[in-house]
C-alpha cells in the first residue's frame, strides 16, 4: 500500500486512515523524526507477504529531520562506513541536506580492497564465460548488486583499476568498468578520455554504456549525483506492481531522479519511484533482476 503525505497530515492521522499504527509506519519507512513529515513524502505499508522496509538500498534520498547517525542505525550500518562511501556527496557529516541522495551499501566497509574486486570479477569468467557475465542472471545479480556498487563505494580510489578493466579482452568486463565509472561520475581527464575511446568500442553494448557514462558524468556536474541515466529500455508504471498500467517505455539515455528507492511489491518484487527530468512524469520502475538497479547508472 502506498500513501502520499497530504497537507496537514500527521503520522497518527495517517495511521488511522490506513487502519494501522504509527509503530508499523515507522517500521516500514525511514523516518528519523516522527514529528516531521513532508507533503508529498511516500509512506509504504505491506499488503503482501513481502515485509521488507521501503527506501533503503542502494540509495536513499535525505529527508528533513534525518541525521547520519540515525540513518546508519536504520540501515544497520557502521556510521564510518556510511560516511566513507558518501565522502564525495557530503561535505559535512553533521550537516546533511534534504533532497541529496546517499549511497547505502550494508555489505561495504572501509578498507574494501580494489585488487580483490578485480580478481573476483576476472575469476567469474571461469564460471560463466565472458558472454555469460552479461547474459546469465546469477552473474548479473553478483556484478550489478555487488561489484558495480562496490566500485561506486570506493569512488575515486577505484578509478585506476577500472581504467585497466576498460581495456580488458572480455567485453563484459569492459561494460561493467564503463558502468562503474559512470556511477562514480568523476570528470577527471583520464576518465573522460578513456570513456571517450570506449564510446567507439567494437562491441555495441560497451560503446553504448560508455556514452551513457559520459552523459551522466556531465549531468552530475550540474545536478549532482541524484541524477541518473537509464541504460536499458524499461517500462515506467503507474503503480508499484508488475501488472500496473504502462505510462510509457523509457529508452536508454533517459535522465531521471529517484524519489524513493526499493519499494516492495507482491511476491518479493521491488520498484523504484522516479521522476523523469525532461517531462516531469513520475512513475515506478520494476527491478526485475532480483532487486538490483541493473537498469541505470
Amino acid at each position: 500500500m502506498i500513501y502520499f503525505v497530504k497537507p496537514g497530515d500527521m503520522l497518527w492521522q495517517i495511521a488511522l486512515k490506513l487502519n494501522t499504527t504509527v509503530q508499523a509506519i515507522l517500521r516500514f519507512n525511514t523516518i528519523c523524526n516522527p514529528n516531521l513529515i513532508i507533503v508529498g513524502d511516500l509512506i509504504y505499508l505491506p499488503d503482501s507477504d513481502n515485509d521488507t522496509p521501503a527506501g533503503r538500498t542502494p540509495f536513499y534520498v535525505i529527508k528533513r529531520g534525518d541525521t547520519l547517525r540515525c540513518l546508519a542505525g536504520v540501515f544497520e550500518m557502521n556510521l564510518q562506513d556510511l560516511i566513507y562511501m558518501n565522502r564525495d556527496r557530503i561535505q559535512n557529516p553533521d550537516l546533511i541536506l534534504p533532497g541529496n541522495e546517499l549511497l547505502v551499501l550494508p555489505f561495504f566497509h572501509v578498507g574494501y580492497y580494489p585488487p580483490t574486486l578485480v580478481y573476483n570479477m576476472k575469476s567469474a569468467i571461469n564460471l560463466y564465460g565472458c558472454e555469460g557475465l552479461l547474459t546469465t542472471t546469477d552473474a548479473r545479480v553478483t556484478f550489478e548488486g555487488n561489484y558495480v556498487l562496490a566500485w561506486e563505494g570506493l569512488g575515486k580510489d577505484g578509478i585506476p583499476y577500472l581504467l585497466e578493466l576498460l581495456n580488458d579482452p572480455c567485453y563484459s568486463l569492459r561494460y561493467y568498468a564503463a558502468k562503474s565509472l559512470g556511477k562514480i561520475a568523476s570528470n577527471q581527464a583520464d576518465v573522460l578520455a578513456a570513456l571517450g575511446k570506449a564510446s567507439g568500442d567494437s562491441n555495441a553494448v560497451v560503446a553504448e554504456m560508455a556514452k551513457n557514462a559520459l552523459k551522466r558524468i556531465n549531468l552530475v556536474q550540474t545536478y549532482g549525483k541524484r541524477i541518473h541515466v537509464i541504460t536499458e529500455n524499461v517500462n515506467l508504471l503507474s503503480e508499484p506492481g508488475k501488472e500496473a498500467g504502462l505510462i510509457r517505455t523509457l529508452p536508454s539515455g533517459t535522465e531521471f531522479i529517484g524519489l524513493e528507492w526499493r519499494i516492495p511489491g507482491l511476491n518479493f518484487s521491488y520498484f523504484d519511484y522516479v521522476k523523469i527530468l525532461s517531462t516531469g512524469e513520475t512513475g515506478f520502475i520494476f527491478r526485475f533482476i532480483q532487486a538490483t538497479t541493473y537498469y541505470m547508472i
